[in-house]
């Protein structure tokens, strides 16, 4: 799906290098094609998705280099948690992709 995003070649830019970024949703689909290319940029990304998406989660955060964080954006206690981490892991973080969503469709 999103191969060969994941790893800039030998001497290209990497706008992002140092930066952290979060992308909800990050399992499958758009949220799992941005990751790979905040990855490809240079910045470190944190992957969530709620834990029924466990292994796809972690095939996107293994296949980028990333983290795999299973939590459900709608939960009370997720905010806390997600920034206790973060700061904790990694000093903050710079960018945040909001990608997480349901469809009742199934589409």
């Amino acid at each position: 799906m999103c191969r060969g995003l994941t790893a800039p070649a030998n001497g290209a830019e990497v706008p992002l290098a140092g930066r952290v970024a979060v992308v909800t949703g990050a399992a499958r689909g758009l949220g799992a094609a941005i990751a790979a290319k905040l990855a490809a940029d240079g910045a470190r990304v944190v992957c969530l998705d709620v834990p029924a998406a466990g292994e796809q989660l972690a095939a996107t955060a293994n296949e980028i280099r990333g983290y795999a964080l299973q939590l459900d954006v709608t939960a009370d206690t997720t905010p806390a948690r997600l920034a206790h981490y973060l700061v904790r892991r990694f000093g903050g973080v710079d960018i945040v992709v909001h990608n997480a969503g349901i469809t009742r469709d199934k589409l």
